[in-house]
């Protein structure tokens, strides 16, 4: 999603924002006093086809609100909330696969779509996931992958590894809590910078942008566990409560909402 599409689900709600939509007027209001920009019916055209929000398609009475897709949209393309909450039923699926050495392009295209099914990496080619996988079968083909080269298990763990440790070693936290961290400091200044002095539009439109930018480049790396498989220190509750006050902020300095 580019800037503006981002801007429009932020005026309109968002996720962690509050709000319960606005009236094409409103919208055309709130831009202008948010943003500084000329409310452009084409852009809201755009992000309406791709099922982001829903609402009229003409007139001005009629409320805009923000779909289940856009929100997951204005959070980098997962629901996070709705992915931490899910239930597990305590079985890991661990897939398998061999590869002769020359197999390179193969064994990159099935990387590719484990990584972007977010699977986690156990070691060499063995990868976990705590959900079923949907479209292996597909991905397999596209890969061109024998049947008989992937085996996929699933099961529980026994043994004094649990399944805290099959997360920890599954996927770096390292470098997910850090990005997490990053992301929350950025989020905490900017709030306490624009409580003191309410941002500008063009400082609105930047901050709109760097919080895009920054929280997507910290969440895309997350598989979004069930709450029940967080490993000890993991910070991205921690950053999801700094992104939701500080837009419940942003909101409030354009008069969208109380800030808390």
């Amino acid at each position: 999603m580019r800037d503006a599409g981002y801007e429009l689900l932020f005026f309109l709600g968002g996720v962690g924002a509050g709000g319960n939509g606005l009236t094409l007027r409103e919208m055309g209001e709130a831009l202008l006093a948010g943003v500084g920009a000329r409310f452009e019916r084409e852009k809201l055209e755009r992000i309406r086809k791709r099922g982001l929000v829903e609402g009229p398609e003409a007139g001005l009475g009629g409320v805009l609100r923000v779909t289940a897709l856009g929100k997951a949209a204005f959070d980098g393309g997962r629901a996070v909330e709705e992915a931490w909450g899910r239930g597990w039923d305590g079985r890991w699926r661990l897939l398998a696969f061999d590869l002769p050495r020359h197999a390179t392009q193969s064994r990159v295209r099935f990387w590719r779509w484990l990584r972007a099914n977010y699977f986690g990496r156990l070691q060499g080619s063995v990868w976990v996931s705590p959900d079923p996988p949907s479209g292996l079968d597909e991905a397999m083909a596209a890969a061109d992958l024998e049947t008989s080269k992937v085996v996929l298990f699933s099961g529980e763990v026994t043994g004094g590894l649990g399944a805290g440790g099959i997360a920890a070693g599954g996927w770096d936290f390292d470098a997910i809590n850090s990005g997490y961290i990053e992301y929350a400091g950025f989020a905490d200044g900017a709030a306490r910078q624009h409580d003191r002095k309410p941002p500008t539009a063009p400082r609105l439109r930047e901050l709109l942008r760097e919080d895009r930018r920054r929280w997507w480049a910290a969440v895309r790396r997350d598989p979004l566990l069930p709450e029940s498989l967080h490993p000890e220190g993991y910070e991205g509750p921690r950053a999801w409560e700094a992104r939701c006050h500080l837009l419940r902020r942003l909101r409030k300095h354009v008069g969208l909402g109380n800030p808390d």
